[in-house]
């Protein structure tokens, strides 16, 4: 494609929530995954709880209790959370984003280390209908299999649990990322992940990314992968959410190799652009795949937090 398709800014996100709501949801319909509590079940709330979230991690799903579609009312963001401050602030910098490019409330939350955490959230917004949740959690790991559904499960009303987005709609961000250099390939840096899956959602990721640049596309699953990837032709992109452990895992390798770093891809407009048609995708109608459950994923991504 020609450097002016590679160059064409990311979709605005104004507005991208204004459709009312999607079409029925069918006890087929793998896209969206609903963790609810039912107004009247026999079952104890424990009984409940691990009902919903085994049904979210075979991305079965459970029906919402709300009628019809998703109409968008908030959003809470889940990232996993850190010891260094830096994660927190990228973070809440997304939800900022989100927040004023679509006028719908946008919180950020956390699994662990930073506050206000995930379930005390949902806890006190989850009977409010319309909510969306939205994990920060781009490899899809053991956190989001494991953590997340249970937490979803668990609150109080009718939060509807996006799945997984594809790596593939933040490749325009990650394109963007590239203008200000001169490179003859890109590599981009994951944080990593255990996951069996994770293999099959970088090979679409890279070949869609090769579509939008002209440049030469490597992609490194996790830091220590970067070494054998970049050199000093080489553009390393931070794939990750926000700055901290992981980035600096990734610059110091990018470094050792000789290559020049970008800022970290959560960091950029273009991701929480991309981050609200995902959410506008999943309130209009097109399905949302959520990733099935898979037996060997049991494992963290890594011991430290990002």
């Amino acid at each position: 494609m020609s450097p002016a398709a590679a160059a064409r800014p990311a979709p605005r996100a104004s507005a991208l929530l204004s459709a009312p709501t999607a079409a029925p949801a069918r006890p087929t319909d793998h896209g969206r995954s609903a963790a609810t509590t039912p107004a009247s079940a026999p079952e104890s709330t424990t009984a409940r709880t691990a009902q919903a979230a085994a049904s979210v991690r075979a991305g079965i799903g459970v029906r919402p209790a709300a009628q019809p579609g998703i109409a968008v009312s908030s959003i809470v963001l889940i990232a996993h959370g850190s010891p260094d401050q830096r994660h927190a602030a990228g973070i809440e910098g997304i939800a900022d984003r989100i927040r004023a490019g679509t006028g719908v409330a946008t919180r950020a939350t956390y699994i662990e280390h930073n506050t206000p955490r995930a379930a005390d959230a949902l806890a006190l917004t989850g009977a409010q209908a319309g909510l969306v949740v939205l994990p920060l959690l781009l490899t899809a790991g053991f956190h989001w299999r494991n953590d997340i559904p249970p937490v979803v499960a668990s609150s109080s009303g009718r939060s509807t649990l996006l799945g997984p987005p594809p790596l593939e709609l933040f490749a325009a961000a990650v394109v963007a990322l590239t203008h200000q250099h001169r490179a003859a390939r890109i590599v981009v840096a994951l944080a990593g992940s255990r996951s069996p899956r994770l293999a099959g959602r970088l090979s679409t990721f890279h070949a869609t990314l090769r579509h939008h640049t002209e440049l030469e596309v490597r992609v490194a699953p996790d830091p220590g992968a970067v070494a054998s990837q970049a050199d000093p032709g080489s553009l390393v992109v931070p794939f990750v959410v926000a700055d901290g452990i992981f980035a600096d895992r990734i610059r110091s390798a990018a470094g050792a190799a000789g290559a020049p770093v970008t800022p970290v891809l959560g960091g950029t407009p273009g991701f929480a652009a991309a981050l609200a048609q995902y959410v506008q995708g999943a309130a209009a109608g097109p399905s949302v795949p959520a990733a099935p459950a898979h037996r060997a994923d049991t494992h963290r991504s890594s011991g430290r937090a990002p």
